[in-house]
């Protein structure tokens, strides 16, 4: 909610607003227009900034500045302003003009901007970019901003790239431990009283010493809680399963990690932060995986079967890249799912039939009892009170699907 919020107030303020993250004043051309560029994080802001009401004043007060400073003396002038939120120390702000303002000018209207207090973020760093211009001329529009802003974004993200396969490693570690998971925690306990499931999952993971080695299963797809918070969560948003996709990564278990994270995105919507957290991911094990082609050929010792081997070696994100035909990603996910059922990776299997449920029509699993498939999975990890919230004979399902096992491995 207060994410809307935030948005609303930038419509109001700029006039416009696209959340991909770029608003911009729609007044005259005789008065001072205003843009502004997030490079990341907006998709949580409301739980990264404490008071962004407190933002959004800095943004206008500083738009007053400039406006007076400029409205008499030019004709035509841009300044572009970059703003980077820290969490240990105050804000950097970077200034940029076309054509190139007067140094004393310039310096003038710094101190007026670096005497307005910018809050610190919670978790995660935050940058954005406002341009201020005054007012619009189309024949300016190709001179450059002087000086060029270093994109402390892409910075980031090479330096990512050039580390070492340990270095990414304990990077995803870090990634997961101090920014997503903490992020993650607080959505769960910011969630109505009413989601009972999404609020325990908060508690539980601020409960994780992250020093210790996470027993993943036992906190996630073995317990009642955390398949109620699945079931609880509006179409799309992802946020529970990404909290057992991020436990994976701070234990170091990457392949796991991939392996469901490449399941939810498919179902993931983009107006909710479970989808930010599947891009910061994505991005990064890009790159740690190509240092690691060799391990991910691996097959453990105990699952030599064939049935494993195509389990492993199903890409539906591959499949989802390279095919325009919906109907064939469709029937890859509940081939996915069987495969994981028959191999006995329940809580895999769980998450692809709970998605089958809401977002595949009945005919791509021909009329099958998805619900059954789906609290058998439960019943086999141990999650045997959930099949008490729906009706019917679930014991007798559960053995027409046991029967129907037998039948096909002969």
């Amino acid at each position: 909610m207060k994410k809307i919020l935030i948005y609303l107030t930038l419509i109001l303020f700029f006039g416009s607003c696209n959340s991909s993250a770029y608003c911009e004043d729609k007044n005259s051309e005789n008065i001072l227009k205003t843009g502004i560029n997030f490079l990341n994080g907006y998709e949580i802001i409301d739980v990264n900034i404490k008071d962004p009401s407190s933002l959004m004043e800095w943004i206008k007060k500083t738009e007053n500045e400039i406006s007076s400073l400029l409205r008499n003396n030019f004709d035509y002038q841009d300044i572009l302003l970059q703003i980077d939120l820290h969490r240990e120390r105050n804000a950097d702000i970077a200034f940029s003009s076309r054509p190139r303002l007067n140094p004393q000018l310039k310096t003038q209207l710094l101190n007026k901007i670096n005497k307005k207090k910018l809050p610190r973020v919670i978790f995660v760093d935050f940058s954005f970019q406002i341009y201020f211009r005054f007012p619009y001329r189309e024949k300016y529009a190709d001179i450059t901003f002087e000086p060029v802003l270093e994109n402390r974004i892409e910075n980031s993200k090479s330096l990512f790239r050039s580390a070492s396969k340990a270095e990414k490693l304990e990077l995803l570690k870090k990634l997961a431990v101090q920014i997503i998971l903490p992020v993650i925690t607080e959505y769960c306990l910011a969630s109505e009283v009413q989601f009972e499931g999404i609020r325990n999952i908060g508690f539980m993971l601020r409960s994780i010493d992250y020093s210790q080695e996470i027993d993943i299963k036992s906190k996630t797809v073995n317990k009642y809680e955390f398949w109620q918070g699945v079931l609880e969560q509006a179409e799309g948003n992802e946020l529970i399963a990404c909290a057992q996709v991020y436990l994976y990564v701070a234990n170091g278990y990457i392949f796991e990690a991939k392996q469901l994270a490449d399941i939810i995105k498919i179902f993931a919507y983009k107006e909710f932060a479970s989808d930010y957290f599947l891009k910061e991911l994505d991005w990064r094990l890009k790159y740690y995986l190509k240092d690691s082609e060799k391990e991910k050929e691996k097959t453990p010792k105990n699952f030599k079967n064939n049935k494993y081997k195509e389990f492993k070696q199903m890409d539906l994100e591959n499949i989802f890249k390279t095919t325009h035909d919906m109907n064939k990603v469709k029937k890859q996910i509940l081939r996915y799912a069987d495969i994981a059922f028959e191999i006995e990776e329940y809580g895999l299997a769980a998450h692809l039939y709970q998605h089958i449920m809401f977002f595949l029509e009945p005919r791509f699993y021909e009329n099958r009892d998805m619900l059954s498939y789906f609290l058998y999975c439960l019943e086999k990890l141990g999650v045997t009170e959930m099949k008490e919230n729906y009706r019917g004979d679930h014991l007798e399902n559960f053995k027409r699907i046991e029967t129907f096992l037998e039948a096909k491995s002969k």
